[in-house]
């Protein structure tokens, strides 16, 4: 930054390093210049590549910053940044949870990541001692790690949900009417009318569909894709199911996993028998820590389908 003058007004000037410099003193990004500088980021990149010179009203907008943020306190605007980014990647975090219903409020988050109900508040709050890069890290992993880890750890950048590697090629089926050769993506909310109807009467080509042949080999009649983190790490969020409908009810292959109609919802557990009660099956989690196992009657279940296979998503 150099200071001039010409025709007895002073100005200061600043080059593309300088700006450059400005930023990492201040530990600003470049949006956040744009917008203490009253400009676009489009023009704050022009600047530190030097493509286009800086105005000198930015400059006194940037000057006036700096002297509000001396250097006895360089270190607060920061601090204040990296708190920002950090309550901006919760927030996110949030709100994905949300929008694929795994949560509706913090006490979820409370309940399924095991944390103290205060110190989830005073994250959400801000409190920096409890805003840490470990605890959005908790947070993931409760929710069977669906946030890529570097999107978290560098606070922000690159892509937000890990990336989904299918370990089976699959191809959907654009033309959808070849329900024999292909194998319906059901959503949760369809399976008890799939499991229990007659499927040549059910509408398939309203729901994806996928040709998988080693699928087809065994007898796959339908998929799920998982929705959190119950039965982790056996199955992770976003893993495809292949099921099979179980006719009699009555036979289970105990310690197998099981898609369940029931009064409580449709459930994903691996069931057990009741030795207090015969007429009772045990639902059971793997994420045992987090979800406790509990017991339903058997007359309850209106429909079974047992988990003959998976797509894994890394």
């Amino acid at each position: 930054m150099t200071l001039c003058e010409l025709n007895n007004v002073k100005h200061i000037i600043m080059n593309a390093l300088d700006i450059k410099n400005y930023r990492t003193k201040f530990g600003l990004s470049q949006s956040d210049l744009a917008k203490i500088a009253g400009a676009t980021i489009r023009a704050v990149q022009s600047w530190e590549q030097g493509q286009r010179n800086i105005t000198q009203s930015a400059i006194k907008l940037l000057d006036i910053y700096k002297n509000e943020h001396s250097e006895t306190s360089i270190i607060e605007p920061k601090q204040i940044y990296l708190k920002e980014k950090k309550l901006k990647v919760l927030d996110a975090m949030f709100r994905h949870l949300v929008s694929i219903k795994q949560i509706k409020n913090q006490q979820d988050i409370v309940n399924k990541a095991g944390l103290n109900k205060s110190s989830v508040s005073s994250a959400f709050n801000g409190n920096e001692k409890y805003l840490t890069k470990s605890f959005l890290h908790k947070v993931n992993h409760a929710f069977g790690n669906i946030f890529n880890y570097s999107w978290i750890d560098s606070l922000g950048d690159g892509e937000m949900l890990s990336a989904k590697k299918k370990n089976i090629s699959i191809e959907i089926e654009h033309p959808p009417n070849n329900k024999y050769n292909s194998i319906p993506m059901i959503p949760f909310d369809a399976i008890a009318g799939y499991s229990v109807a007659d499927n040549d009467g059910l509408e398939l080509t309203k729901y994806e569909q996928y040709q998988i042949p080693e699928f087809k080999k065994i007898g796959v009649e339908y998929l799920i894709r998982v929705s959190g983190s119950s039965m982790y790490p056996k199955y992770s969020n976003g893993d495809i199911l292949a099921l099979k409908t179980i006719k009699d009810i009555l036979f289970f292959q105990w310690g197998k996993v099981y898609v369940i109609d029931s009064s409580q919802g449709v459930l994903v557990k691996r069931l057990f028998e009741d030795a207090e009660n015969k007429e009772f099956v045990i639902c059971s989690s793997d994420n045992k820590e987090y979800y406790p196992s509990f017991s339903i009657p058997k007359s309850d279940i209106r429909s079974l389908s047992i988990v003959v296979g998976v797509i894994r998503m890394e």
